[in-house]
């Protein structure tokens, strides 16, 4: 399949395109159809996923490592900008970041970036989705991030 952003709508869209390699997609994609109501080999974004089916299925891939969870049974932080919840839809975005920082007294922070591009600037910008946090060690906190990249298909 070839994923075009930019295709016009035309009369409908098709039933949801699952990659099988993609175990936790930030997108809902969909086959593009002709007048015909036929496919015509090419998706479309149809919208993003909500940053709580996100974490789900993030969670659900990860059971055996050790997060950490606030009280709300929701990874220590997320949010793709202010006041985002778990209902905020996933933004259109041209890259996942995934990677590791000592959070001082909070042990080591795994990060979750949308890559962002804005018009007339030079450098994509980072959104923050997720920061999980682990008191078991930068290696630990390493194999988390290798299990998200992979689930998310940065890998």
């Amino acid at each position: 399949m070839v994923a075009q952003e930019n295709l016009p709508l035309g009369p409908s869209l098709g039933e949801l395109y699952v990659d099988p390699n993609l175990k936790v997609p930030t997108s809902e994609w969909r086959y593009v159809l002709d007048v015909n109501g036929k496919k015509t080999g090419a998706i479309k974004r149809a919208k993003g996923r909500t940053v709580g089916d996100i974490a789900v299925g993030l969670s659900k891939g990860i059971k055996g490592l050790n997060f950490e969870w606030d009280t709300l049974g929701q990874p220590y932080k997320y949010r793709v900008g202010e006041g985002a919840g778990p209902l905020t839809e996933c933004p259109d975005h041209d890259g996942i970041a995934v990677y590791v920082t000592h959070g001082g007294s909070e042990g080591h922070l795994v990060h979750v970036d949308l890559m962002i591009g804005i018009e007339g600037q030079p450098h994509k910008v980072h959104k923050k989705l997720f920061m999980v946090k682990t008191f078991a060690g930068a290696a630990y906190a390493t194999r988390i991030a290798h299990r998200v990249m992979r689930l998310m298909g940065v890998l």
